[in-house]
């Protein structure tokens, strides 16, 4: 028995492997989450980490529950 060593596939080609309408679902929710948070960040003037974490968790529907 010999073992063949498989060859790592790169980032790219897994990509072009994801179905075409999870990529366009996947592409459509980091637009609107970068669009958000620069929009966050200016319109409320707040840190772009922040308006990143407000971002989030919206989209993830958490809930702002640990801020006081």
């Amino acid at each position: 028995w010999t073992k063949s060593k498989a060859r790592k596939r790169t980032p790219w080609e897994v990509w072009q492997d994801v179905k075409i309408g999870y990529r366009y679902a996947f592409l459509g929710v980091a637009l609107l989450a970068t669009f958000s948070t620069v929009f966050f960040a200016k319109a409320l003037q707040l840190r772009p980490s922040e308006a990143f974490y407000f971002v989030v968790t919206t989209l993830t529907t958490t809930g702002y529950g640990d801020i006081t």
